[in-house]
């Protein structure tokens, strides 16, 4: 396993193992990560150009930023997201951004199935829809609905599984 890639995964190891004991991703993680990552691709030999590696970084900031301001996404998520970027380069960066948000939403759909069960989901869905349709319009969510739904991404384990399955394609 070539260096490179033990160094990103220990990177994100720790952001995932902060993210399950603390609930926190800590900026002299991410922030040293994307570092070490810029550093990493200007070293002589880099399979990654400093040029992708700022493209990444840019690409992958700006897009978790976006979705920082309009989703319920925490700004350690942003740095998490952006260092890889930093570290993986544009293409990679950027798959694993989108296996990461993947894995992310469907542990937070499965953490609601296991909360409230599938079968009174899909008969809550179906009341809602019911009442929708009643209304002639949308219907507001109950306080109670809304604390089940609230269901807060665990962005560092699901980066981990991300970086593990885009570097295992190499």
């Amino acid at each position: 396993m070539p260096w490179r890639t033990v160094v990103v995964l220990i990177l994100v190891a720790i952001a995932a193992g902060t993210d399950l004991r603390d609930r926190k991703l800590y900026n002299w993680n991410t922030y040293f990560g994307m570092l070490i990552g810029f550093a990493m691709a200007a070293l002589p030999g880099s399979p990654i150009a400093l040029s992708d590696a700022l493209a990444g970084w840019l690409a992958c900031g700006l897009i978790m930023l976006l979705c920082f301001v309009l989703m319920p996404v925490g700004g350690g998520d942003v740095k998490l997201i952006a260092m890889l970027g930093a570290c993986l380069g544009l293409e990679d960066g950027l798959n694993a951004m989108l296996w990461t948000s993947t894995l992310a939403a469907i542990s937070a759909v499965a953490a609601v199935i296991w909360q409230v069960g599938a079968w009174t989901l899909v008969r809550g869905m179906l009341h809602r829809v019911a009442l929708s349709v009643r209304a002639q319009g949308w219907v507001p969510w109950t306080p109670e609905q809304r604390q089940i739904l609230d269901q807060r991404f665990r962005f560092g384990p699901c980066a981990l599984l991300a970086v593990i399955l885009v570097l295992s394609q190499k």
